[in-house]
């Protein structure tokens, strides 16, 4: 308390690196008798007879006070369908979880109402930990610093609400500028400097590390930044599918457990995720991921396209939702053992969608495949590293609407070797396997990939393999075509560049960045250090708007005209960030007093200029105060928003101020414009 009232800290931190036990460590916690006293309510409540949880379990316990959960080595040795007795469990502890950050939000705000409680390092979604985001983004928290692992940064920005913040994290590293860059494009709104010896040199000197992200810091916090939080950032039209009860699914019934580690980096759904992610971003789409219970409560009404990465576990709502969305001229596209179990993780004799799919199985067989445990050479992680295909290819033998790949090998292994065609039909296929499934359902349609697309990953990132991204890419886009996704703006660029949208009113904001794979993201094992990834190169880039606009480069103040093209280089650690108006401004205008006494309130008014009367959009207007010295006045430094084209900056001077000529100067981040107002003060 004494600590609050002199420092004021601006937020909270309920821990770093929390989780239920250690990371995502396999611990199987906890069996204490409140616990499971807890548990067993919980399970009444979803069950609401013994017997129906007997069913489910597959046990024959005689009074709930018997019900205990098992372990994952128990549920995997037990031989049976289900692994809800597991599955329910890890559950309850997420929801456990979530329910602990809630109470000790409740704590602080107990104590200071307004409080800004969060949480600083949460994992990859997995079973173990406590990292259900869905839950997570449920809870009080205010604010939440998510390790970029699996896709578990995206997740949260997408499913993150309007009273938290996303926050990132940095380090003093010439490597970070890109990554803070990406920041602000991907919803984060402040960053952690960590940790703050290492910005500074034994001499207090600022470290390389420090300088070298000292522009970019001050690029985005100097009006930028405070731009795009006033945007609505823009999807085209996908959904990606986040299913906790997948994660479960999958992570329990693989070949062999993942070797335990601080942060257990990636596991095979978490490749499958990050493939369709990279896949999307490289077609010059943008996604949001949409949760189980979104799903459930008839959340894809909004999207043409849901994909469903590594989806085995499904509730029978989201089945019928899916199915209802297909119906409605929605597409679904899926990849291998889509709803094999239902939402505790049980096997089911027939998978739901497999009608929706248009396909019949002779039963669950799998084509071999087994990831291994590999070692990064950087951090000491251990990671599961993707097993060479060699020669394994998806022939395409049928037209795609305007897409006429017939002939064409792609290089993905199969995995369902039971899969046999009814109403859905192949357009690819492997020694008689049918790969890649369409079927017509509706006004909509079905695609089954029973491929693993998590390959793209090597191919997108392999300079030797770079002819298979492409053709990849060329699939994908038809079948979004199938779904009519139609973008508002196109990008031609290299494969590993990512277009971001944003948008307010009838102004547009649209970024573009290179998104290569990198090893600090993880989970690539040996494909990340590979040589070509370093290989990136300024590169030409060029946009196509759905119409004309008047268009500036904002980090180079540049006005490109009145265009529907614009274009530049992009560099390989720097977005070209443009804005498109439907107006252009002329001129910044700055209005005060020449002259003034010290101890006086100095007003300066603030005007853009048009041609023609328009109707505003916001605009960020950046003010800097310099004294007699040319010394910034950093306390006087502010970034003002303006949506009629006018503001007022004003501010206070002391009476010992130094005398003689200052300078206010103010920037348009939207425009580049700038203008500056000389003032005496006597």
């Amino acid at each position: 308390m004494l600590a609050r009232k002199e420092f004021s800290p601006i937020a909270y931190c309920i821990g770093d690196e929390q989780s239920i036990a250690s990371f995502t460590r396999p611990f199987d916690f906890c069996f204490a008798p409140r616990t499971l006293k807890k548990f067993r309510e919980h399970l009444k409540n979803i069950y609401r007879t013994l017997e129906n949880l007997n069913l489910q379990w597959e046990t024959d316990f005689r009074t709930w006070d018997d019900v205990m959960p098992m372990t994952r080595e128990e549920a995997r040795a037990r031989g049976g369908k289900s692994f809800a007795p597991w599955a329910d469990h890890r559950a309850f502890m997420d929801s456990a979880m979530a329910k602990l950050l809630d109470t000790f939000c409740g704590y602080f705000h107990e104590i200071e109402a307004h409080a800004y409680v969060g949480i600083e390092g949460t994992q990859k979604p997995g079973p173990y930990g406590g990292f259900d985001y869905c839950k997570l983004m449920n809870t009080s928290i205010g604010f939440i610093e998510a390790y970029d692992i699996g896709g578990a940064r995206e997740i949260v920005r997408s499913l993150i609400k309007d009273n938290c913040a996303l926050v990132g994290l940095a380090g003093p590293n010439p490597r970070q500028t890109k990554r803070l860059w990406s920041m602000p494009l991907h919803g984060t709104k402040a960053v952690i400097l960590w940790w703050l010896p290492t910005y500074t040199k034994k001499d207090d000197s600022p470290s390389e590390g420090a300088l070298a992200i000292k522009e970019v810091l001050r690029e985005i916090t100097g009006g930028l930044g405070k731009l795009l939080l006033l945007q609505t950032r823009q999807h085209d039209g996908i959904a990606i599918h986040y299913s906790h009860a997948s994660v479960q699914g999958k992570w329990i019934t693989m070949k062999t457990i993942p070797r335990a580690s601080d942060h257990e980096i990636q596991t095979e759904i978490d490749f499958e995720r990050l493939a369709f992610m990279r896949a999307v971003q490289d077609l010059g789409y943008q996604y949001n991921f949409v949760s189980y219970e979104q799903v459930e409560k008839g959340g894809l009404s909004e999207y043409k396209v849901l994909f469903m990465p590594a989806s085995i576990a499904l509730s029978p709502k989201e089945v019928t939702e899916i199915e209802k969305f297909v119906r409605a001229g929605g597409t679904v596209i899926a990849d291998y053992q889509a709803g094999w179990m239902d939402e505790h993780c049980k096997l089911l004799d027939k998978a739901p969608l497999d009608k929706l799919f248009g396909i019949s199985r002779d039963g669950f067989e799998m084509e071999p495949f087994e990831t291994e445990p590999s070692r990064y050479s950087r951090g000491g992680y251990w990671g599961e590293k993707m097993p060479d295909i060699g020669q394994q290819y998806v022939e395409i033998e049928k037209v795609l609407g305007k897409l006429n790949m017939v002939g064409t090998g792609l290089n993905y292994p199969v995995v369902e070797s039971s899969i046999r065609t009814k109403k859905g039909s192949a357009i690819g296929s492997s020694k008689d396997i049918p790969a890649v499934v369409i079927n017509k359902l509706g006004k909509g349609y079905a695609v089954l990939l029973n491929f693993r697309l998590m390959y793209y990953l090597n191919h997108r990132a392999r300079h030797t393999t770079l002819s298979q991204a492409p053709m990849t890419l060329r699939l994908l886009q038809a079948l979004l075509e199938l779904g009519g996704v139609k973008p508002e703006a196109s990008l031609s660029a290299p494969m590993d560049t990512e277009l971001v949208r944003f948008k307010s009113g009838r102004a547009q904001y649209l970024a573009v960045i290179r998104n290569p794979e990198e090893f600090h993201q993880g989970g690539l094992g040996e494909v990340a250090m590979h040589p070509a990834q370093t290989d990136i190169t300024p590169v030409d880039i060029s946009l196509k708007l759905l119409e004309a606009r008047h268009v500036y480069e904002i980090l180079s103040g540049t006005y490109l005209g009145e265009t529907d093209t614009p274009s530049g280089t992009l560099e390989p650690e720097k977005p070209l960030i443009f804005s498109a108006l439907p107006y252009r401004v002329t001129e910044v205008q700055m209005r005060a007093r020449d002259r003034l006494q010290r101890g006086r309130r100095f007003i300066a008014d603030i005007s853009l200029f048009t041609r023609e009367e328009v109707e505003w959009e916001a605009h960020v207007l950046r003010i800097r105060l310099y004294d007699a010295n040319g010394q910034e006045m950093h306390d006087a430094r502010k970034n003002v928003v303006t949506r009629t084209g006018k503001a007022r900056f004003s501010f206070n001077t002391a009476l010992n101020e130094l005398r003689g000529e200052w300078k206010l100067t103010v920037k348009d981040i939207t425009t580049g414009l700038e203008a500056e107002h000389r003032f005496e003060l006597v």
